[in-house]
């Protein structure tokens, strides 16, 4: 499993320090275990998806999935 994490604030977003997560992972760890990457992105929550950032999101999972096809395991993951 991959989580692509923004690290940028969200601009104009209220900021609540209820909800400001410092754990890498943003709380999923305890769900997925060692089986969760968590990647951080440079961007905030707003552009995610827009480039730069989308670009290097596919680029890392297409790296990803090309090393799964291409590891006799990887269909055993």
């Amino acid at each position: 499993m991959v989580l692509y994490r923004a690290t940028g604030d969200t601009p104009w977003a209220v900021h609540d320090p209820r909800y400001e997560i410092t754990d890498p992972a943003g709380g999923w760890r305890p769900f997925c275990g060692r089986r969760l990457a968590a990647v951080p992105v440079d961007a905030h929550h707003l552009n995610l998806l827009d480039p730069p950032a989308v670009r290097f999101v596919a680029s890392h999972l297409s790296d990803l999935l090309t090393h799964i096809r291409e590891t006799p395991e990887g269909a055993h993951r």
